[in-house]
């Protein structure tokens, strides 16, 4: 039923052409690195990563936010992955009842569909799991690092997630830095992170959080906790819960119609436009026809700045999916 549910989501997200204007040909390398990181659970929960400069292809992570039975996590499932959704398992009756707490995955597959995946915890106001999710995962020796880099942040600042990237070089530790409601305007921040960016870069990254729903900075991190000088923006387009007319403001339009204006994302992201939608399909599954709901959203963009300067940006789509 998995495969099933995610194969009519990248159909929903491939229709109306989109599969050639955004996708490339990593759509079948997307759907089996999936496959080895989603628990079987008869629902899932995934984000497509669509990159809107350089060349087309598609990342796909998967989320899970609750306790997994180890008969459901795929054999060929990486390692890490497996201890870390078999400490999330155990820790599942504490999380849900002191805050959402959320365990994802992420393949790179537009670079190298053999990479191993990364893994990485949303833990919000759980800062005590982060401790524990590192020692899962074989990562004591980060803990210091993210330690000194929390005590470090900018005023009316916090960090809400922790991840690890082994398929990636250098192998940093990957940490966000999100807003609160008194927090210091933007610039003041970039320079306590001490991350810098030139003024026109500055103004798309006000320009864009001003029309979002809420963003994170995005950041690597050293053994010491100091931040490394490249970082990415991502700006929300959607919320938590989902509005009666997603997409009817026009803040997504307008979002993307600015990165495109400074030059970070090329006119591709035109071919998102329509791609919001939500039904029911019936599925064969176990010699019977399942009815199921599927929902695909524009969740938000990102762009990412190396030198000061707009390097890479993208698209992220939220996938839901579940069997009745």
């Amino acid at each position: 039923m998995r495969d099933m549910l995610f194969s009519v989501l990248c159909g929903m997200l491939a229709a109306r052409g989109r599969d050639e204007s955004l996708l490339g040909d990593d759509r079948a390398e997307a759907q089996s690195a999936f496959a080895r990181m989603m628990p079987e659970l008869g629902r899932i929960h995934a984000y497509f990563e669509v990159p809107l400069t350089g060349e087309r292809g598609l990342d796909v992570h998967c989320c899970v936010d609750d306790a997994v039975p180890a008969s459901c996590v795929p054999d060929s499932a990486d390692p890490a992955w497996k201890d870390a959704l078999a400490w999330f398992s155990g820790i599942a009756p504490v999380q849900a009842k002191s805050g959402r707490v959320l365990l994802m995955a992420e393949a790179d597959t537009s670079m190298n569909p053999c990479a191993r995946p990364g893994t990485y915890l949303i833990q919000r106001e759980r800062h005590d799991l982060v401790e524990p999710y590192l020692a899962a995962v074989k990562e004591d020796g980060r803990l210091s690092g993210w330690q000194d880099y929390c005590a470090h942040l900018p005023r009316g600042w916090k960090t809400s997630y922790v991840g690890l990237f082994p398929g990636r070089a250098g192998g940093h530790l990957r940490v966000n830095a999100h807003p609160s409601v008194e927090a210091l305007c933007l610039d003041e921040v970039l320079a306590e992170l001490g991350l810098s960016v030139d003024k026109e870069s500055l103004d798309l990254c006000q320009e864009l959080v001003t029309d979002a729903l809420g963003y994170d900075i995005q950041l690597d991190i050293d053994d010491w906790g100091v931040p490394l000088p490249d970082f990415a923006l991502e700006v929300f387009l959607e919320g938590t819960v989902l509005p009666r007319a997603p997409g009817n403001d026009g803040r997504v339009e307008r979002v993307f119609a600015r990165m495109e204006a400074s030059g970070a994302a090329d006119a591709r992201w035109h071919h998102l436009m329509g791609a919001d939608v939500s039904k029911r399909v019936t599925l064969p599954h176990s010699g019977a026809m399942i009815p199921c709901a599927v929902s695909l959203r524009t969740f938000s963009a990102k762009v990412r700045f190396s030198g000061g300067k707009p390097s890479l940006s993208k698209a992220y789509l939220r996938g839901d999916a579940c069997a009745f």
